[in-house]
């Protein structure tokens, strides 16, 4: 019961500010955005798995404020998904002045998987 409620907590928050992912350098006009865009794609039926994914953005999001004051959230089945050929879920997608320069979907072992990357990228 204490894991529902973290994760759902977790998502609220997510929610709260927004996230996306993608695989193709042709971002959708529904995100067009110039500088940085942070996108995280969910799905309410794997929740559990995304337990690393809201730890690292957590992790992120003390480091690099700024960064995700925009960020958008999608769930499953909003047309983005599709535009950004996302598959797995969770996922994650980083637009800079129109290129996608981050993406990492489905299992990740550890949240160092997703944090080490997007700092390098983040801290630019």
């Amino acid at each position: 019961m204490k894991h529902v409620a973290f994760t759902i907590s977790i998502a609220f928050l997510l929610l709260s500010t927004s996230c996306a992912t993608a695989k193709q350098n042709k971002i959708p006009s529904e995100v067009q955005t110039d500088g940085r865009q942070i996108l995280f794609f969910t799905n309410q039926e794997v929740m559990d798995n995304e337990a690393v994914y809201y730890d690292a953005l957590l992790d992120l999001r003390k480091q690099f404020p700024e960064e995700f004051k925009n960020m958008i959230v999608y769930q499953e089945g909003h047309s983005v998904v599709k535009k950004f050929d996302i598959n797995t879920f969770p996922a994650i997608v980083v637009i800079d002045d129109h290129n996608v320069v981050f993406h990492i979907e489905g299992s990740v072992a550890k949240k160092e998987d997703i944090v080490q990357p997007m700092e390098k990228l983040l801290s630019k």
